[in-house]
């Protein structure tokens, strides 16, 4: 018999069980005689904490089924068990310490425990894939599994989306080592490799000014430690003053955190292993240079796609955005507070998306302006960096409407159905905006179509949709419509324009609405 089809995999272990403890058991003597009895038999502790769970005394249960894991653990190391392997549930004299396990698993669960749930989980799984499901917890194995492979999901995606810039970061090292050793002829500008990845890093945002901060902040902290120690001498106090005049000369100058912390360590650098007047320091700054400069040159010469990262991250918003006035509308039409309370959660949520879709617009503006692969691009990186804003508001004013919807449900105010067509509506007018954005130039829907489906929402958003309501249908009516202006500006309409669509909600609106 081999490891549940793992040819090369350890042999299953079979405890020989205790037939004494095991016969008293099934002639139904007190589980608490036989523990006492036989405290080495994990199947007596089994029963215990299986009666103390069922009648709720978790943490019993917990001290019971311990004992029963730590002496099952003992018998099976005694058995060749190296803390691994299969130990299979049909083999009865196993299930002592297996029961032992899903009791703890489940103890550790309702205590919030939630490593020593996951572990429990995970050993029962090592152990033998079906003992979960014997043992009641199949569909929480399940879930921990698919918890597990949504985090392996995740980091993937992670990794190929940092792929390419990890890719520029190795390059960028070794380049850079060859430009110091091989070129300028530095015996070992261990500070080239280094610049290179401090300027490139992972994150596409700010490259260019990494670097000259990189490069100024040695520059300031190799200048100023030169100049003191030579004057004043090293030692502790030298240090200190030097590191304090080096980072506020640094901060000064610019209030960036690399600079300053550059500025920081060169300087001790400067006050501890390099004399004052020896060359290593000027070499220093040489190799920031050349770090500076080949991460520049790496990102010019095997750019990232200026446009594809800030275009997903826009997408993602917008995803997010839909679903939430989707649950929104769930809610209201059901008069049911718990998908509104879900999409406030999630809309809650959306900040990073937002900050990401920032960060990256900022580096593809670099790269779009350094590289000569996506001078092309400009104009397009340009429109979609236009909607970045809008998409802002839109979110703020989406987070708005949840709220006052989950007020209007709990305050069971009355509400026009009306309105909920409209919410739902805009769910779907943001999708459509949402592959709007992943379209390729002239694919569809493109912005027209857009602007078109949102125009379509705005005529509907009428100020007799509220006749007679309270003020929480009020407000979700006003935020509908500030939401679909900023989401007709992400379509490519100007604010005035986007204004002009809706519905006038007095004699003489200051923006006249469209005939």
């Amino acid at each position: 018999m081999t490891s549940f089809g793992d040819l090369l995999g350890p042999q299953p272990t079979l405890l020989p069980g205790d037939d004494e403890a095991e016969s008293a058991l099934l002639n139904h003597e007190a589980p608490e005689t036989v523990a006492a009895a036989h405290p080495t038999a994990s199947i007596a502790w089994a029963y215990l904490a299986e009666a103390a769970l069922e009648s709720g005394a978790t943490i019993t249960a917990y001290a019971y089924a311990r004992t029963g894991y730590h002496r099952g653990l003992d018998q099976l190391r005694r058995n060749g068990w190296k803390g691994f392997g299969p130990v299979p549930y049909s083999h009865e004299p196993n299930r002592g310490f297996l029961r032992c396990v899903a009791v703890l698993a489940k103890a550790a669960r309702d205590i919030n425990e939630h490593d020593e749930y996951a572990r429990c989980l995970d050993l029962l799984e090592d152990c033998d894939p079906k003992a979960a499901e014997a043992l009641g917890l199949a569909d929480r194995a399940r879930a921990s599994r698919a918890r597990g492979r949504t985090r392996l999901k995740s980091g993937s995606a992670r990794l190929k989306l940092s792929l390419l810039p990890i890719i520029q970061c190795a390059l960028a090292a070794g380049v850079a080592w060859f430009v110091a050793t091989d070129i300028v002829g530095h015996e070992s500008p261990f500070f080239a490799p280094i610049a290179a990845v401090v300027s490139l890093g992972v994150s596409l945002g700010a490259r260019l000014r990494r670097s000259a901060e990189l490069v100024v902040g040695v520059t300031v902290g190799i200048g100023v430690g030169d100049l003191l120690i030579s004057l004043i001498g090293s030692g502790p106090w030298q240090i200190a003053l030097v590191v304090v005049l080096a980072m506020s000369a640094a901060v000064f100058l610019d209030g960036g955190p690399i600079i300053a912390m550059q500025a920081g360590s060169s300087a001790v650098l400067v006050a501890t292993l390099i004399p004052p007047g020896n060359m290593g320091g000027p070499n220093r700054m040489v190799d920031a240079l050349v770090g500076g400069l080949v991460g520049i040159a790496i990102v010019a010469l095997i750019p990232t796609h200026p446009v594809w990262r800030a275009r997903k991250d826009a997408a993602s918003v917008l995803a997010t955005a839909a679903s939430v006035l989707q649950k929104v509308a769930d809610g209201l039409v059901a008069n049911d507070p718990k998908p509104i309370e879900e999409a406030l959660r999630k809309a809650r949520a959306t900040q990073s998306g937002i900050d990401a879709l920032r960060t990256d617009l900022k580096g593809g503006r670099e790269i779009a302006r350094i590289s000569p692969m996506y001078w092309n691009h400009r104009n397009r990186l340009a429109t979609l960096a236009a909607t970045a804003d809008p998409i802002d508001n839109a979110v703020r004013n989406i987070r708005v409407l949840a709220r006052r919807s989950l007020t209007l449900v709990r305050d069971d105010e009355i509400l026009d159905p009306r309105v909920v067509d409209e919410v739902e509506k805009l769910a779907h007018a943001v999708e459509v905006l949402r592959q709007m954005i992943l379209a390729d130039p002239g694919q569809k829907p493109d912005a027209a179509e857009a602007a078109r489906v949102l125009r379509s929402v705005a005529a509907g958003a009428k100020p007799e949709l509220i006749s007679n309501a309270g003020l929480s249908a009020t407000v979700v009516l006003a935020q509908l419509r500030s939401i679909i202006v900023d989401l007709l500006q992400v379509a490519g309409l100007k604010r005035i324009s986007a204004l002009a669509t809706l519905p006038p909600t007095v004699e003489h609106p200051h923006v006249p609405p469209e005939l």
